[in-house]
């Protein structure tokens, strides 16, 4: 027994017995119903995983006919043995009266107890409860509704949680691009300052003790967007500002010229003009590759043709990387230098790297490099060495579309975009 004689009163123990008073007949759900709105909000009431786990022990002494309009009206009422539910639970007697008192205090259960404080029941032959004494779950039923509407309201929570983790890694990522490449570059900006800051705005949102707790996560997923915000609009500008040519060198360069360090200047392509000059630069580069071959071959590699891929092409589609050079990219060794040294920022390895040239060729595996990083960029990658990885699969079974991938980054660049070389 967990009691004997006359239980005492609470203030939980009064409320939830005003829940199970409104237990009419006609409210009725299913066990499967309300076990599943219970384990939805359980631990949103404060139960812990222990009390969650007698809770499921009770239910699964209830029967179905409890819950429905055919097991008559009796509430679904359980008597299961103190020792039954030690050993269901692997917890002491002592533990099980403290699960037993978060459940009440939560509003789930109500103790039903006889004149002499025993537990137990009876069902007629159709297996309808004709007298229970024990543990009556019937708040779950009349709470349905509102356990519902709270798990809704749950869920919604961590949708939100889940964007603005998103985001807030987006924002330290750029960071931390625009810091990298003020260090490669050498440029004259307190980096070092800025990048202090980021360790001090991320060790005053640490993360919870609690991942159950969604409204502390919340607020400090707030705050910490919002100051990686500010941190990452302020990077940026002297990033900008630390590669804009000064006035004069303005005043003086050519319109022509596309080597300004912080703008992109390549023509936004339309498809066709894609298409004709991926083609125009492919038969170039084979007759080159005719009259090289032989270089090539005593270089160890001979660089596969792939249709459609350009340089003008990678230049529309992946302006991320472009983003680490002060001057045009203008040929295939330029990216390919590029793509070796931009690779451990994103933490492909050498090895991978080295496997991808040797498996693509040195002009489609800077191509791919160039989407993996373009992608990782954007978020959409999360692990850029799995992505190069697979990229070289399918290459090996034949199914590599480099081109139309490119096509389609390049597509939707073009789709009312500028495109800016700053590392955001």
């Amino acid at each position: 027994m967990l009691n004997s004689g006359t239980r005492k009163l609470t203030p939980a123990l009064d409320r939830a017995r005003a829940i199970a008073a409104h237990y009419p007949e006609s409210v009725r759900v299913s066990k499967r119903e309300a076990v599943m709105a219970a384990m939805r909000v359980a631990a949103a009431l404060g139960l812990s995983a222990g009390a969650q786990t007698l809770l499921n022990a009770l239910f699964a002494a209830s029967s179905p006919l409890d819950w429905t309009e055919d097991g008559g009206s009796s509430p679904p009422i359980v008597w299961p043995s103190n020792e039954r539910l030690c050993q269901q639970i692997g917890a002491t007697l002592p533990t099980v009266k403290r699960y037993v008192r978060s459940l009440v205090e939560a509003g789930l259960i109500v103790p039903r107890d006889s004149p002499n404080g025993k537990r137990w029941g009876r069902r007629d032959d159709e297996g309808r409860i004709s007298v229970g004494y024990g543990f009556d779950l019937s708040p779950i039923a009349v709470r349905h509704q509102e356990l519902l509407a709270l798990a809704a309201r749950l869920e919604a929570q961590r949708g939100r949680i889940a964007e603005l983790r998103r985001e807030a890694t987006i924002r330290r990522r750029r960071i931390d691009m625009a810091l990298e490449a003020a260090r490669e570059h050498g440029l004259d900006v307190e980096w070092e300052q800025y990048a202090d800051n980021l360790r001090l705005t991320l060790a005053r949102y640490p993360r919870g003790s609690d991942p159950s707790d969604l409204k502390s996560e919340l607020r400090r997923l707030d705050g910490l967007t919002i100051e990686l915000g500010i941190l990452d609009g302020l990077v940026e500008d002297a990033y900008r500002e630390a590669t804009q040519p000064s006035s004069d060198a303005r005043d003086s360069t050519p319109k022509e010229s596309v080597s300004e360090p912080h703008l992109l200047t390549t023509k936004q392509f339309e498809p066709s003009d894609i298409c004709r000059s991926a083609s125009g630069a492919l038969k170039a580069t084979e007759k080159k590759d005719g009259a090289s071959g032989s270089a090539k071959q005593r270089a160890g590699r001979v660089a596969p043709s792939v249709d459609g891929i350009s340089i003008e092409l990678v230049a529309a589609a992946c302006p991320e990387i472009l983003s680490y050079v002060s001057g045009p990219i203008a040929t295939w060794r330029d990216l390919l230098d590029l793509a070796a040294k931009v690779r451990p920022w994103i933490g492909i390895s050498e090895d991978a790297w080295d496997k991808a040239r040797s498996a693509l060729g040195d002009e489609t595996a800077a191509a791919a490099l160039a989407v993996t990083f373009e992608k990782h960029a954007a978020a959409k990658v999360t692990s850029p060495g799995g992505y190069l990885r697979g990229i070289v699969d399918a290459s090996e079974r034949g199914e590599l579309r480099l081109a139309r991938t490119l096509y389609g980054l390049a597509s939707a660049k073009r789709e009312g975009q500028r495109w800016f070389r700053s590392p955001s």
